[in-house]
Order: C-alpha cells, then structure tokens, then sequence
C-alpha cells in the first residue's frame, strides 16, 4: 500500500545575483529583521571584510 501523505515540493523562487556564480532556492521570503541584517551582510562583504558576525 502507498503512503497517501506525499509531502508537496516547497514553494519559491529562485535568487540570482549580480557578479555570483551562485542560485539561491528561498523558500520563504525574509522576514522581521532579516531585511536588513542581510543588507549589512551583503555591504562587509563588497567592503572587503574578512569576518563579519550575525548576532541573534
């Protein structure tokens, strides 16, 4: 007998970005602080900074 429950593929999108060989699969979207903290993520590394770390 076949398992009926066959969980279903998670929705999303895709993300490219500029000057990246790399896809990103985002299931869901960002949420609450997470805008921004990517944001700064993304503003170290085109500053050239060797560490960064996310608090939280």
């Amino acid at each position: 007998m076949q398992d009926q429950n066959i969980a279903s593929e998670p929705q999303g999108t895709f993300v490219t970005f500029p000057d990246s060989p790399f896809e990103l699969f985002q299931p869901y979207p960002p949420a609450g602080d997470q805008p921004t903290a990517i944001q700064k993520l993304v503003e170290g590394v085109q500053d050239g900074e060797t560490f960064q770390t996310l608090l939280g």
